[in-house]
């Protein structure tokens, strides 16, 4: 998200938007061991991947493009802690913390 400026119009940088939670994208099905979330708004979109690695026992996160929205998606998601916390979701599901 962009810092507030010191103007008094908060509101003009905050960029809301979505989450939802997606089976295939452009038609093509996701993989079972993925979670891909799809945030959106009225004029942007983006998708957000949750990737295992069963070999190294950590999970990986990705966005499918780098412009102004998927940026400030991912800082959220990071800067709000939503990203921990569905990463140790599937750290727990997967069993990686029992090594």
């Amino acid at each position: 998200m962009r810092k507030y400026n010191k103007y008094g119009a908060a509101h003009r940088n905050v960029i809301k938007f979505d989450t939802v939670i997606v089976d295939e994208i452009n038609g093509e099905p996701v993989a079972d061991d993925i979670l891909v979330i799809k945030a959106y708004n009225k004029k942007y979109n983006c998708y957000i991947s949750f990737i295992p690695n069963f070999a190294d026992k950590t999970v990986g996160l990705a966005i499918d493009k780098e412009d102004e929205f998927s940026v400030a998606v991912l800082n959220y998601l990071m800067k709000s802690g939503e990203a921990e916390k569905i990463m140790a979701d599937i750290y727990n599901q997967l069993g990686f913390n029992n090594v």
